[in-house]
């Protein structure tokens, strides 16, 4: 390690979460999908890949950025703190068999890959049009989406907001009746396409946000199913960890050999380092970004006084509305500094525009009005979370409430990443959620839950 006094701040916080980890998991009964909880644990892990990194990206670790995500996680703790009950269903416990037509499985599966299918379709379509290549357009259109959305077939547009939408549905049926009922694999097959098309049409998207998303999703299915199935007195931690690591694993050896394809620019996807510095920048990077630009706009202070009130927080909200014509594109201005493209610094020569949960509203409100975001947003989230979700006896309604709030729980999960609110809050999000609604009244139908003994 270099400089010490370079990432003195980066140390204290690294120690910081440490404390603050193990005061919330006794508090929130050691679940590790407590919104505070796995916010704390995943930033810690971020800040000592950072420590990792001190001298590869030359970090010089600034003290308002401490101060920043210190408070951020406090308010956090005691939005959950305020929000926190803990209960326990005495009442005889059951668990019910979804048990969904085979035709109807089949069908929304072979959908689910006709879409793909399409999408790939029109990757190339575009990528022909420019004389590109599929693994060259693939790049090229994450970097320039907006140029070529207008070029998108509006009908195969729309197929990948029904396929995430559905992967949401049949992921917790999966989970459900595979790894609670124990099903053979070759019943529930037909189940996991709409999770693996998923991770396909966002591959070809060019995104790996959506993939970490999808993962993530499985996983916290997985833990919340388990746990009821035993009338929430078995906590499967270690069962979580046996198969999380593995795909995790798998994950990360598929973003690091597919990296020259989804990317535009190949030299500095090679530059970014090895196994572990690709792991950093996914995971760690987000916080150097937000150092960065802290240190931007310490130097120009009042440089963003034009900007829009909110601008960066609820970005996706505003889009929406210049889409439709509600504010002219005039009328919205965007930050000067401190927001953007940045390069993380040393020997990487890679580059990064996202910078956990707590920048956009910092950039938009100040450190106060950041913290009063942060709190209003884990407070309704822990609110639902632990009078809807925990503790519950299974049923037809839980099966609901349980898909609709993993669509808004994405805040948590990605909250080292982004604040995915905005990815919420917009078009695609609230066409998502539509498509959702719709798919949940459809298809969790009473006759289809069967009580197995």
């Amino acid at each position: 390690m270099g400089n010490i006094e370079n990432c003195i701040y980066l140390i204290t916080l690294f120690l910081f979460e440490i404390l603050l980890f193990l005061y919330v998991w006794q508090k929130f009964d050691r679940s590790i999908f407590s919104p505070s909880i796995y916010t704390i644990g995943v930033l810690g892990f971020g800040t000592l890949l950072n420590i990792w990194c001190v001298d590869y990206w030359d970090i010089s670790f600034h003290p308002r950025t401490f101060g920043i995500i210190a408070l951020g996680l406090c308010m956090m703790v005691i939005a959950e703190k305020n929000a926190y009950i803990k209960r326990r269903n005495d009442s005889e416990y059951k668990m019910f068999y979804i048990s969904l037509p085979p035709m109807l499985v089949i069908s929304v599966a072979a959908y689910c890959i006709v879409a793909t299918f399409l999408y790939f379709n029109e990757i190339r379509r575009l990528g022909l049009a420019q004389s590109l290549a599929v693994s060259e357009a693939i790049g090229n259109i994450k970097e320039n989406f907006e140029e070529f959305e207008e070029l998108f077939n509006p009908f195969i547009r729309q197929g990948y907001k029904m396929v995430m939408a559905i992967a949401y549905c049949f992921t917790y049926v999966f989970v459900n009746n595979y790894c609670v009922f124990k099903k053979k694999f070759l019943k529930c097959f037909w189940l996991i396409i709409p999770l693996i098309c998923s991770f396909g049409i966002n591959i070809l998207s060019g995104g790996r946000g959506d993939m970490i998303r999808m993962f993530l999703l499985f996983l916290f299915f997985y833990y919340i199913n388990l746990w009821q199935a035993t009338g929430w007195r078995k906590k499967p931690t270690k069962k979580l960890l046996k198969i999380g690591i593995p795909i995790l694993g798998i994950m990360l050896s598929i973003f690091f050999f597919s990296r020259l394809v989804v990317k535009q620019n190949i030299s500095t996807q090679k530059q970014i380092g090895g196994p572990v510095e690709y792991l950093a920048y996914y995971i760690g990077s987000p916080i150097q970004v937000l150092n960065l630009h802290v240190y931007e706009l310490e130097k120009r202070e009042g440089a963003n006084k034009n900007m829009t009130l909110g601008i960066n927080t609820f970005s996706g909200f505003y889009q929406m509305l210049k889409k439709y014509g509600i504010l002219d594109a005039k009328q919205i201005k965007g930050p000067t500094v401190g927001a953007g493209m940045i390069y993380i610094g040393g020997d990487s020569n890679a580059a990064g525009n996202v910078e956990t949960i707590f920048a956009p509203a910092h950039l938009d409100f100040s450190i106060a009005g950041m913290c009063v975001y942060i709190y209003i947003l884990y407070y309704l989230i822990s609110y639902y979370f632990y009078r809807n979700i925990m503790y519950e006896s299974f049923s037809r309604r839980y099966v609901k409430r349980i898909i609709l709030f993993s669509f808004f729980y994405y805040i948590v999960e990605m909250s080292f990443y982004d604040d995915c609110q905005k990815w919420i809050l917009c078009q695609t999000g609230i066409l998502q959620f539509i498509c959702l609604l719709l798919l949940v009244k459809f298809i969790f139908r009473e006759k289809y839950f069967v009580r197995e003994s």
